[in-house]
């Protein structure tokens, strides 16, 4: 069932919550969460990134671990896991409407509820934990359903500002693990590869201005 349908999207919500709330508990499932946990209060202490509080991973995740620490508390990890879950709800949503929108087949958005089950399979360190890889899936996934929209988009300048809505959220990703940017070298050829000339340009415009902001 497609999560572009009400009910699909009930059964998308559902079927995550459901999934990830073993996850739910205050207890650290990998060393990366005691890592991010412990550098999101330095920074809310005052600390600054990569002088006080160092890692080799870029900024993002701990930001959003200092982000939500500050509304729930330190060390929140419940609260970071239900950020999470929210986060590969909507990656699903955008799973299933991107496979919908690439084969024009409504049973394809199958795909959101699978993305859904596959996030939980393995070990729970992998999967429970509030790791980057989930969290960067999300804006990737809208990213991806962005650029297909702006493919067939005949007026260069919605071209350009999905291909720019597109590069924030790649943007988004690459601050999150480093790997994110890779997902430029799939956009970028696609856009170019626009049956319009100038839509094709603009969309390569775009998402190189879009990209750049973030970063």
């Amino acid at each position: 069932m497609s999560a572009t349908t009400a009910r699909g999207l009930l059964l998308v919500i559902a079927a995550t919550l459901i999934l990830r709330a073993p996850g739910w508990r205050d207890r650290f499932y990998s060393n990366d969460e005691a890592t991010y946990s412990a550098l999101a209060a330095r920074v809310l202490s005052g600390g600054v990134m990569y002088a006080d509080a160092v890692d080799h991973k870029p900024p993002g995740i701990v930001y959003m671990y200092a982000a939500v620490q500050r509304i729930a508390g330190a060390y929140a990890l419940q609260a970071v896991r239900l950020v999470v879950t929210a986060l590969v709800a909507v990656t699903a949503v955008a799973l299933s409407a991107l496979a919908v929108n690439l084969t024009g087949d409504a049973d394809a958005g199958i795909a959101g509820l699978l993305y859904v089950l596959l996030s939980v399979t393995g070990f729970a360190p992998n999967t429970q934990a509030a790791n980057t890889e989930l969290v960067l899936n999300c804006p990737l996934a809208v990213a991806a359903l962005l650029v297909v929209g702006c493919r067939r988009q005949d007026d260069p300048a919605r071209a350009c500002l999905l291909a720019a809505v597109a590069g924030v959220c790649t943007a988004a990703a690459t601050l999150f693990k480093y790997q994110g940017g890779i997902a430029l070298l799939v956009w970028a050829p696609a856009l170019v590869w626009h049956r319009g000339r100038r839509v094709g340009i603009a969309g390569v415009a775009g998402l190189a201005c879009g990209f750049a902001i973030p970063l």
